[in-house]
């Protein structure tokens, strides 16, 4: 338990915006619920379209902005909902 070791010594606060958990796909709510989602990513699938769900569901005008070159985000975002736009940012 290694991780578990390295990840009880590192401090954990909630965050200033929405932070989405990989495993739940949903926000997460508290710093124990942030701990306990770094642990089950290792071996948990990554639920992924089910977040972006989220996101376009319970936000107001989700904004969804492709922080690197290319357009992955853009094309699994296509997959998920149509009507999302993503923002492409090829250039610093």
């Amino acid at each position: 338990m290694r991780l578990g070791e390295a990840l009880g010594a590192a401090e954990v606060r909630m965050p200033k915006c929405t932070v989405m958990s990989n495993v739940t796909a949903e926000p997460h709510r508290s710093p124990e619920e942030i701990w306990r989602g770094l642990f089950d990513q290792l071996t948990s699938p990554v639920r992924w379209a089910a977040g972006c769900e989220w996101l376009i569901d319970n936000t107001i005008d989700a904004a969804f902005h492709e922080l690197a070159p290319g357009k992955t985000l853009g094309g699994m975002m296509r997959r998920i909902n149509r009507g999302v736009k993503v923002e492409g940012h090829d250039e610093p």
